[in-house]
């Protein structure tokens, strides 16, 4: 009787283990770089065309931007490719917290040269940021601009 409880029991907590989602891995903080490097050339922000996978393009919060035009005026060629410095945010909980991967803007950029007063001043002042948890995933851009100089960035390009 306790031999046939003891292995219902074992039975019964390895189908509850095999059921349960397993611990996500957390990534280094290279890999998130590397992700948000990727991201930003998939989703058009670079001088490299965006990903062909439409499955890659994610919508801005504010104003989405994967209409043809806004992707070829706002987007394309707007940031740097390499990344400029990384924040990782931790909560008090293990697994509670964000990556935050910085780039400059692309001072060059016609449109934002034409439009954006200051944009001289702001291009070298200010920057975008992709964010993910830190598991690596739910990237996203920024909608706001954050400045380049912040406690906890960590600097990884002149």
């Amino acid at each position: 009787m306790k031999v046939g409880v003891l292995v219902a029991s074992l039975i019964f907590t390895l189908v509850v283990y095999a059921t349960q989602p397993q611990l996500k891995k957390e990534i280094s903080e290279s890999e998130a770089i590397r992700l948000a490097e990727e991201f930003i050339v998939d989703n058009g922000y670079t001088d490299l065309p965006p990903s062909e996978d439409k499955s890659k393009l994610k919508c801005e919060s504010v104003h989405c931007g994967l209409d043809e035009q806004s992707m070829k005026i706002y987007r394309h060629k707007s940031l740097l490719r390499q990344a400029y410095g990384v924040w990782r945010y931790d909560m008090k909980k293990r697994g509670k917290g964000s990556w935050t991967v910085v780039f400059r803007h692309n001072c060059d950029h016609p449109e934002y040269r034409r439009t954006v007063p200051d944009w001289e001043k702001m291009c070298k002042t200010q920057g975008r940021a992709v964010t993910m948890d830190l598991y690596g995933n739910n990237l996203h851009m920024m909608h706001q601009d954050c400045y380049l100089e912040f406690d906890g960035l960590r600097k990884i390009a002149p």
